[in-house]
């Protein structure tokens, strides 16, 4: 397939899957905020719309990707430049922006849950720490 037509595809899907990024995170937002309970909207609950938008980010997040490797030359390019003031004016945004998302990814690393044999990333001796008994009604 042509380059242009690729660029053309990616640039679409982009979008598409930006318009559901933004409405479910707006359903989550103003419809089923934290703590709505086993409130619903279209037959999803809170916990599923996030289950949605955390997937349709995750194919966003490859479009995104797949856009940026294959512009990849000409990112340099422009980035690296001829060596005029513009050019160091580029690289310097270049390194801004690439410090950003460093510790974008830092922090979002330090503040994932970890999960230790639980899918909400909190295990039995946090709940036991609180008090609170096991499934089974036993403690751990």
């Amino acid at each position: 397939m042509k380059k242009p037509i690729v660029n053309y595809l990616l640039d679409w899907s982009a979008f598409l899957l930006l318009m559901p990024m933004i409405a479910t995170g707006a359903i989550l937002y103003f419809r089923l905020p934290p703590g709505s309970g086993a409130d619903s909207m279209l037959g999803l609950t809170r916990h599923e719309w996030g289950s949605v938008h955390s997937w349709v980010a995750g194919a966003l997040f490859i479009v995104v990707v797949v856009h940026l490797i294959l512009h990849a030359t000409w990112i340099k390019a422009l980035t690296l430049g001829n060596g005029d003031d513009a050019s160091k004016r580029r690289r310097a945004w270049a390194a801004a922006a690439l410090t950003c998302i460093l510790v974008t990814l830092a922090v979002f690393v330090a503040v994932a849950p970890v999960a230790h044999g639980s899918r909400d990333g909190e295990g039995r001796g946090a709940r036991a720490n609180r008090g609170e008994h096991s499934a089974a009604g036993q403690h751990p």
